[in-house]
């Protein structure tokens, strides 16, 4: 089992800072409560565009979808006119809003008709569109593009909902998010595929101080693109659920599925949703709002932010005997215990084999500062052996030790592995503390106490990342300097 080689990949892959914390999950706890774990997943990350100037057609046109506005023009500027409101900032009131609404519901219509003319009328020459990669699309791009990117699908169906409007400098921004299904032709199986796109989007409106608006600029926050697997009633599970379901379950486990696993649990998700297709969907959706997005710049989570999210769903099931009962009959459920089995499920608690692995983990770290030996790994297997039998007699400090080992250790590895001089205080103190095996453990727990936030390894931490990024700021400054010297010198040497 590599649950452990996971866990620390995790660590040295994404960015181990301890950001964001309660933003990121502020609200696991409402976990639905129910057993159909299958459906727990993120929002899909597949098939994300590398160019709104290429030919896939769902990008460019959803690009447009905002476009339907340009009817807007005349109705909101003697809206804001006669009412002599258009202070940037200020909202904008539901008559108006209801406008909009009605407007996107046109654009929509337009684009599942792929009416081309009404499209276009609704955007400035000089708009521009940016991919979420920052990659910027200029009007003339996207128009030549248009006609042919249309023609690779049929059957489209927009829906576009208007999240928030706001008031700006000679118009006003749209967050919108636009839901597509359509088909697109796939020539290497000559057959038509069902697709599923979403696209969160901010779109800047300006006035020509004539009463007519368009879109001057267009902002897709993120561009979610799948194939449909199956439809059942009307509701379509799209292979990026299928694959956030998946990578939910490995998440749980703290290891990766085996292909024949992961091939199976595919089987038993697309079975679930056949069953009900609604009761899933609605699964699926409400999931994903709990789900950490990726970090920007890395691409990946971090370790903190998945550590949180197995911390919280065993603590749910802790919690609910009956939830976490349904959730054991289940095929999720059995492949995820199949790699992370629970050890202990008493008086509100769970314990699993990651949280053990971690703690041991913590322990190895210490030993080997000290420079003593570790845990043999026959100690290890009593321990697991033991727990289930003596973990009620535990200390009461002890039992939560367990419980959030993977979050205590995650602290440890941060202020250990990160640094250099917090490194070297954190080693010292082992060394001045450690004479022998005996007394691994107990420094490990008091080395774990000691990293967690606010604590004194902490504060060195953050001392050091902080100090670290003046330094960076400072090096940066004298390069630009130094530069800016050499210039100049190159210049008095020229004039002689």
């Amino acid at each position: 089992m590599r649950t452990m080689d996971n866990i620390v990949a995790d660590a040295e892959a994404g960015t181990r800072f301890p950001l964001l914390l309660l933003e990121v999950f502020g609200g696991i706890a409402c976990f639905p409560a129910s057993a159909c774990l299958e459906s727990f997943l993120r929002p899909c990350k597949s098939g994300l565009l590398s160019s709104i100037s290429g030919s896939n057609t769902k990008f460019v046109r959803l690009l447009n979808v905002m476009a339907l506005v340009f009817a807007l023009g005349v109705m909101f500027a003697a809206a804001a006119c006669g009412q002599g409101r258009s202070a940037s900032g200020s909202a904008i009131d539901a008559a108006e809003k209801q406008r909009i609404e009605q407007l996107y519901a046109d654009d929509a219509d337009a684009w599942s008709r792929h009416d081309i003319a009404k499209i276009v009328s609704f955007f400035d020459p000089a708009c521009v569109f940016v991919a979420p990669d920052g990659k910027r699309t200029s009007y003339a791009q996207w128009r030549q593009n248009l006609p042919e990117s249309l023609a690779q699908e049929r059957h489209s169906q927009v829906k576009t909902t208007v999240k928030a409007l706001q008031v700006v400098e000679n118009g006003f921004v749209a967050s919108i998010e636009s839901q597509d299904s359509y088909e697109i032709y796939d020539t290497k199986r000559s057959a038509w595929i069902p697709m599923v796109s979403s696209l969160p989007q901010e779109d800047t409106w300006s006035s020509d101080g004539r009463g007519n608006f368009k879109i001057v600029f267009v902002k897709f926050l993120r561009v979610d693109t799948s194939p449909v697997v199956v439809q059942s009633s009307g509701y379509q599970l799209t292979e990026g659920m299928l694959q956030q379901a998946l990578r939910f379950g490995q998440i749980l486990a703290g290891a990766d599925f085996s292909p024949s696993d992961a091939a199976a649990l595919r089987s038993d998700l697309i079975a679930d949703f056949q069953k009900e297709p609604a009761k899933q969907v609605a699964e699926y959706e409400s999931v994903a709002k709990t789900m950490p997005r990726p970090s920007v710049v890395t691409g990946k989570n971090t370790w903190l932010e998945l550590a949180l999210v197995r911390y919280r769903v065993w603590q749910v099931y802790a919690e609910n005997p009956d939830v976490f009962r349904s959730f054991q009959s289940y095929p999720f459920g059995r492949v995820v215990l199949k790699y992370n089995p629970v050890l202990v499920n008493s008086g509100g608690m769970i314990v699993t084999k990651t949280d053990v692995e971690c703690q041991f983990y913590a322990d190895n770290l210490v030993a080997q500062a000290a420079g003593v030996p570790p845990p043999a790994q026959t100690v290890k297997d009593e321990f697991i052996r033991s727990l289930p039998s003596r973990f009620a007699s535990l200390p009461r400090e002890q039992q939560e030790y367990l419980r959030r080992a993977e979050l205590r250790l995650q602290g440890f590895y941060t202020v250990y592995i990160d640094t250099i001089n917090t490194r070297a205080v954190v080693a010292a103190d082992i060394r001045k503390n450690v004479h022998s095996s005996a007394d691994v453990w107990r420094e490990a727990r008091q080395v774990e106490n000691d990293a967690e936030y606010t604590s004194k390894y902490y504060q060195l931490y953050r001392n050091e990342a902080v100090g670290a990024v003046l330094n960076a700021s400072r090096v940066i400054r004298q390069q630009q300097d130094m530069e800016v010297f050499n210039h100049a010198i190159q210049g008095i040497m020229r004039t002689r």
